[in-house]
């Protein structure tokens, strides 16, 4: 059985005890039970290994001495999904200064107490806590997402113990350690953020779950070594000992390591040869323990091995590169014009037995665009855009600045609805006459606005949520976002090829089958059963059904188009700064968060939230900025630019927030964002909506998923 699989009570392996003479030299010759200390170089156990061709013993620290790590250029995945002794954050490897913290990861608990405080990072998850729609609320069968329980079991650990590095980052953190304190916790937010928001196949649902468990135990390691082991090792005072840390230790041949491990009571095994035996007091002889008797061994199918190098330090590096989850948005300017791209040509090849089925495994479903991977607002220009530029606003007949009301619609924020209605649209934009009108989702207005095609709009929305969510998670397709035009022929159902050949209209409707290929590929399915759903079939929505959906809809355009116009406004690449304003990730928010953050009932609860943005548009290049947001910054930090506003009556008093303050302020940031947006983009923004609880449907497919 392996070590990782089955239940968090799986047996360790027991410590065997071995001959104590090899090639003559006996290592227990020193022996002196009754030795009230041990030096870093004695041994509390001890072990005859083979380096190379050389005949070494090794001393430790610790009760057990476990087999020397496996040498080899390459990373392989396991069967378990993980990468059994090749990764440092599961088995004892050498110590290096660059990763010094390895020997502070921490080692699977084998106390009750233990596991019921981190067993989570070394849990597998199995086919119960694989949880997808249910076969007919979805095109994309095989998809699924981490159960919720599992989920709640995760992210709070998660969510500690970035707080606390963020905490360290700010006060204390080397600036040597820096770099990899950030790469370490913006791959640990990512890794949380996919698990959770981004439907995948069991296979790579898993392969997630290993991720955020391998990320999470390496940051722990770093910020347990630098701000708990590195100080006592500092310190000359401390005369060290056993070894009273769960962690993984390290193996090493410098005795300056040995001894600063000693002193910190970090398990390490301090390895040289036979020869070199001289006084080291060694109470016990063991047999080195197997990475198979702890692990999973066997190389998985179809995932290929990641080339690490010759280097302990370079096969951490391809690793850290490997299990990197990516993001689901891009590091370009957001919603720039690029240069221009091939426009897709016509899907010969897509053959339909009948109106139900749609073959997903065409050319153009196939078709990628390596060039643009990861960008959902750089939408690409083509000569049939510039010469059909999208139609105005005014041209669609809905004034797209006035909030919709709709039993359907979730409620609207005052102060983000008056600040789009109040948007002066008599200055030209900077993006020219053409506004940039594309969506990476489609607009929650769109689904509702037409009565006779509401329930349409809403039901093949819902079936293809999923299959959305993963085509911003895929890094082998084009995820560009689409034109209203385009989202309502995906809302129709119009995914087969039509058209003249060369039409606009062959043309998006080659584009949408790209949208759902990528999905149908992962789950093996060559044709799409059952839809577009004939219309005597469709459901009925009901209006909390449809406040969900567009208070989801709404909440994820938003949180895009701020990473989309921050980047643009002060051309700097901070979208993980840009999300830390949120209750929950990019993707997918939960229906708690309905009534969180931005859409807070109270004033003092928006607060925070509301001052993320702040400080965000301190470095805007749009102008007029509102005084107010560099106040309220400024009272924040305590700066005197506060206490002149104060006597000036700009703002409140130096203590709480009133909530009249809180409003200003509020109102300050929305017309200053929507009016920015519009200088931008040329069109307007979509403003967070709010989702109150008595909204919300029970039992839902939204609610319900995980």
């Amino acid at each position: 059985m392996s070590y990782y699989s089955g239940t968090n009570d799986f047996p360790t392996p027991p410590v065997v005890d071995a001959p104590s003479v090899q090639n003559g030299v006996d290592l227990l010759k020193n022996r002196n039970e009754h030795s009230t200390h041990l030096g870093p170089f004695d041994g509390r156990v001890g072990a005859h290994i083979g380096v190379a061709s050389t005949s070494c013993f090794i001393t430790t620290n610790a009760t057990y001495v476990p087999s020397f790590p496996p040498a080899g250029d390459n990373l392989v995945l396991r069967r378990d999904m993980r990468w059994g002794p090749d990764d440092p954050t599961l088995w004892p490897h050498q110590y290096s200064d660059r990763f010094s913290h390895l020997g502070a990861i921490p080692r699977r608990p084998t106390t009750a107490e233990g596991r019921k405080n981190l067993g989570i990072m070394w849990w597998n998850p199995g086919p119960d806590d694989f949880v997808s729609p249910e076969t007919e609320m979805t095109v994309s069968r095989g998809l699924g997402k981490l159960s919720g329980h599992r989920i709640a079991a995760i992210s709070p650990r998660v969510h500690e113990l970035l707080g606390r590095c963020r905490g360290y980052q700010i006060t204390t953190c080397p600036p040597e350690s820096r770099a990899l304190f950030t790469a370490l916790m913006d791959s640990l937010r990512r890794g949380l953020d996919r698990l959770c928001s981004i439907p995948a196949t069991f296979e790579r649902m898993v392969l997630g779950v290993t991720n955020v468990q391998r990320t999470y135990l390496e940051l722990t390691g770093l910020l347990e070594y630098l701000s708990v082991y590195k100080p006592r090792m500092l310190d000359a005072s401390r005369l060290g000992g056993l070894t009273e840390a769960n962690v993984l230790g390290v193996f090493t041949s410098d005795p300056v390591v040995a001894e600063n491990f000693h002193r910190a009571r970090l398990p390490f095994w301090y390895i040289r040869p036979l020869s070199a035996l001289y006084r080291e007091n060694i109470l016990k002889v063991v047999v080195p323990l197997d990475p198979a008797q702890w692990m999973e061994l066997g190389a998985v199918e179809g995932f290929l091995p990641i080339q690490g190098g010759s280097t302990l330090e370079s096969r951490i590096e391809a690793l850290h590169r490997g299990t990197k989850p990516l993001r689901v948005w891009d590091t370009a300017k957001a919603i720039e014009m690029s240069a221009p791209a091939p426009v897709a040509g016509p899907s010969r090849a897509i053959k339909t037995s009948a109106p139900a089925a749609v073959a997903v495994n065409s050319p153009a479903a196939r078709t990628s665009s390596s060039g643009n991977r990861f960008q959902p607002y750089a939408r690409m220009s083509s000569q049939a855009h510039q010469s059909n530029p999208p139609k105005s606003n005014a041209e669609h007949g809905r004034n797209k600045y006035v909030h919709l009301n709709s039993p359907y619609m979730a409620k609207a924020i005052p102060a983000w609805v008056a600040a789009l209605a109040a948007v002066d649209r008599s200055r030209p934009p900077i993006c020219g006459p053409s506004p940039r009108n594309y969506y990476v989702f489609p607009k929650p207005a769109l689904l509702i606005a037409s009565e006779s095609r509401r329930d349409l709009y809403i039901h093949h929305y819902q079936l293809i949520r999923d299959a959305l969510l993963y085509r911003q998670g895929d890094v082998d397709v084009s995820n560009d976002p689409l034109s209203p035009a385009e989202w309502r022929d995906v809302l129709q159902g119009k995914v087969v090829t039509q058209g003249k050949s060369g039409s606009l209209g062959e043309r998006r409707t080659s584009s949408i089958e790209r949208i759902l290929a990528p999905a149908m590929r992962v789950c093996n399915l060559t044709t799409l059963d059952n839809f577009p759903v004939p219309v005597a079939r469709v459901p009925v929505t009901t209006p909390s059904r449809g406040k969900e959906i567009t208070w989801q809809l709404a909440e994820m355009n938003f949180r895009y188009e701020l990473c989309a116009l921050d980047e643009a406004a002060c051309g700097l690449d901070r979208h993980e700064k840009c999300l830390e304003g949120f209750p929950g990730g990019l993707l997918a928010p939960e229906l708690s968060e309905g009534l969180k953050g931005l859409a807070a009932v109270s004033p003092s609860e928006r607060l925070p939230s509301l001052l993320h943005l702040a400080r965000l548009m301190r470095d805007w290049s749009y102008r007029p900025r509102p005084e107010q947001l560099a106040l309220a910054v400024a009272k924040e930090k305590g700066e005197t630019l506060a206490a002149a506003a104060m006597e000036e009556g700009e703002i409140e008093d130096e203590g709480d927030w009133s909530d009249a303050a809180i409003l200003k302020l509020e109102e300050a940031v929305a017309r200053y964002y929507t009016s920015a947006f519009f200088h931008f983009h040329g069109r307007a923004a979509v403003v967070p909506l709010r989702l109150q609880r008595e909204d919300i449907a029970t039992n839902t497919l939204l609610s319900a998923r995980v």
